[in-house]
């Protein structure tokens, strides 16, 4: 029989085993011969490598610097898949009001897209029915970011502006959520310093800033009606003149206007124009302006024409990702078409003289300024019948040589003379007399209007 030394013998996993050491054995001789060998060119490999790595790290810390992450293995997916921000600036008078209403009420919606809107808050009185963010950031915001660190520290309510804005930001930041903004006033920062100050606050997202444009034309007659037009929060424009020193306030023909805008070489060429009344000071800025100054900073600017349709939809359709909601805003009824409308100024204009003139009893209280502008607004004909006081030859010349210059510092179009509706639209403007005002002297020295007044404003009065 079999003893078990003989069974050990014949063990297949023993001798295996032995044959496994061996070749291990022999393994390890050759490892260290070629080690040996080739020393140098193992020394010379092993130092490039760490000399990459070491690069590659001291560039993520860096980069973690700049981008505010705390977490370097965050940042180094940051880097490449940074959160989107759409910063939409305006300018003024370019549908910046629409654009704000429709985001506010499309906000849910926006969030399935993975978007979330903090801002600005628009006007109630200019979005009926919308369930306004609370969490919105300040109108302010922009006010805060053109003044300077130690004046934000006297200027409590500022420096707590900017503080929820960053704070904001940040929450979303973390989240890697994608964040819009709207705020028009951003485009009126005139010194480099607020830029700056923007741009630190917002370098560590991957931002689009888009800017809505409108030849220039047609800007400033919008800007114009906006400065002028009577609300009850411009109480200049409530009172008759001399009352408490609170009213008086003459709203200017276009021509007038303009001739303001010329005279003022060292404010006009930079595209800023401001309102000299009392106690109101409203500030505007071009669009093309506006253009300039962002891409100073910001590497990605996006310019939406206000000519290629409708500014809404186009705005909210160019958001990369947020199919949903440009489906949604395409087969919906238009809610916003026109949040903040321009108003007639002739009825204000005329009431105005007609109280100069003594054709409205100064003392009776029921003859408000605001009274007699709403009497004139159903009496009066139609715009077109009216005596006008319109841009001189010369001076129609001038705007569109302006506004063609304008839409050239852009970059954006290559006709010579702007883009290639730009003459044209300009020309059919001057025809349906866009550049006029009530000529108020003339359609006084007409005495069927001064019976109407009289009858109206001074004799039912006695």
């Amino acid at each position: 029989g079999f003893t078990i030394d003989r069974m050990s013998e014949i063990n297949p996993y023993k001798k295996k085993k032995k044959k496994t050491s061996a070749n291990l054995s022999v393994f390890v001789s050759c490892a260290r011969r070629f080690t040996l060998k080739n020393r140098w060119t193992i020394f010379i490999t092993c130092s490039v490598l760490l000399i990459m790595y070491s690069m590659v790290y001291t560039s993520q810390i860096l980069q973690a610097s700049l981008l505010g992450n705390y977490d370097l293995f965050h940042t180094a997916y940051y880097i490449g898949n940074r959160p989107r921000l759409i910063l939409h600036i305006g300018p003024h008078k370019t549908g910046s009001t629409s654009i704000q209403c429709t985001l506010t009420h499309y906000q849910n919606i926006l969030k399935e897209d993975s978007y979330f809107y903090i801002g600005k808050k628009p006007a109630e009185a200019r979005c009926p029915g919308v369930k306004l963010n609370e969490n919105a950031v300040d109108h302010d915001l922009a006010v805060a970011f053109q003044r300077n660190m130690k004046k934000l520290s006297k200027k409590k309510h500022l420096s707590n502006v900017i503080d929820k804005f960053s704070a904001s930001l940040d929450y979303h930041f973390r989240k890697g959520e994608n964040v819009i903004i709207s705020i028009e006033e951003f485009a009126t920062m005139s010194d480099s310093g607020s830029w700056q100050l923007l741009f630190n606050d917002l370098k560590r997202w991957d931002v689009r800033v888009v800017i809505t444009y409108r030849h220039y034309f047609e800007w400033l007659l919008s800007a114009y009606n906006s400065m002028h037009k009577p609300l009850p929060r411009r109480k200049n424009t409530m009172k008759w003149p001399n009352d408490r020193n609170q009213g008086g306030f003459y709203i200017p023909t276009f021509a007038a206007y303009f001739d303001k805008v010329l005279e003022g070489d060292s404010v006009s060429s930079d595209g800023v124009y401001f309102r000299e009344s009392r106690p109101i000071v409203d500030t505007f800025v071009t669009p093309a302006r506006a253009v300039r100054e962002a891409k100073k900073y910001f590497s990605n600017v996006d310019v939406m024409n206000m000519k290629d349709g409708d500014v809404v939809e186009n705005f909210i359709c160019s958001i990369p990702g947020a199919d949903r909601s440009c489906s949604e805003i395409h087969q919906s009824q238009k809610l916003f078409d026109v949040a903040n409308p321009s108003v007639p100024l002739h009825f204000d204009m005329l009431a105005m003289a007609a109280y100069d003139m003594g054709l409205v009893d100064k003392s009776n209280e029921d003859f408000t300024r605001e009274t007699v502008r709403n009497v004139l607004m159903v009496s009066l004909p139609s715009e077109t019948d009216l005596p006008l006081q319109c841009l001189s030859k010369e001076k129609e010349s001038i705007l569109l040589e302006m506004s063609q210059k304008d839409e050239q510092s852009v970059g954006l179009f290559s006709a010579p003379g702007g883009s290639d509706d730009h003459d044209e639209t300009f020309r059919q403007t001057v025809e349906k007399k866009k550049f006029c005002s009530i000529d108020t002297s003339v359609f006084l020295r007409d005495e069927k209007w001064r019976k109407f007044f009289l009858n109206l404003f001074v004799e039912r009065s006695e």
